[in-house]
């Protein structure tokens, strides 16, 4: 597997040729980057990419990154860079004054999932209740759920009332989350990407479009 610097951090990445029309990137929680390589392009013009991005493809990598083989020293969490000081007389825990987590885990370690979902749906939680009386969408009775996936950055089955959000976006800022959320809450209203569906989302969140130029940015 090939390597490459960027911002800092050496990030192993994988290049496979594929028939597709666009060139996709997959951040793999084993600790590199997956290329599906279009067809129209070279290897070499994707690296060019990659360098001259280098910032938002190190700080998703970095927010992914859960190697079997390294012990990170450092963790994305909600957009804040945490120092990991491994301590084998301390399970896990996170002190939010230092920035610091303390644990006697490898980062590979299931606690680390258990608790982002727990962050993860804790946070969700609280937005549903800052939201709650607004007059456009009614979100009595929903279902959170969250989990890491590849392709979307949240769903919602509207006959079920299930709202999932990827739990990736718990390395990001919470603002991201929040737009998520209210993204999918619209959903619960207007099922189909047209003029009302985005009618609605801007009174939900007026800041939507800047939101989500942003989210591109960083999460690709």
């Amino acid at each position: 597997m090939n390597q490459i610097e960027l911002n800092g951090v050496l990030i192993p990445y994988k290049v496979t040729k594929k028939k597709n029309k666009n060139t996709y990137f997959y951040f793999k929680r084993a600790g590199y980057i997956q290329i599906n390589l279009s067809r129209f392009q070279k290897e070499s013009e994707i690296i060019k990419y990659m360098k001259e991005n280098a910032v938002k493809f190190s700080k998703k990598f970095m927010g992914y990154q859960n190697t079997n083989d390294q012990i990170r020293d450092k963790y994305m969490l909600l957009g804040k860079i945490y120092n990991i000081k491994h301590d084998p007389s301390i399970d896990f825990l996170v002190d939010d004054v230092t920035n610091t987590i303390y644990t006697k885990h490898a980062d590979n370690h299931p606690i680390y999932y258990d608790y982002e979902k727990k962050l993860m749906l804790r946070i969700l939680n609280e937005l549903v209740i800052k939201h709650q009386n607004n007059p456009y969408v009614n979100i009595d009775n929903i279902t959170l759920k969250t989990r890491y996936t590849t392709t979307r950055h949240g769903s919602c089955n509207v006959k079920k009332r299930n709202i999932n959000i990827n739990l990736g976006l718990i390395h990001f800022e919470k603002k991201y989350i929040e737009y998520v959320l209210l993204h999918e809450i619209t959903h619960l209203k207007e099922q189909n990407h047209q003029s009302q569906f985005y009618t609605l989302f801007e009174k939900l969140c007026p800041d939507y479009q800047k939101l989500r130029k942003e989210l591109k940015e960083i999460y690709r």
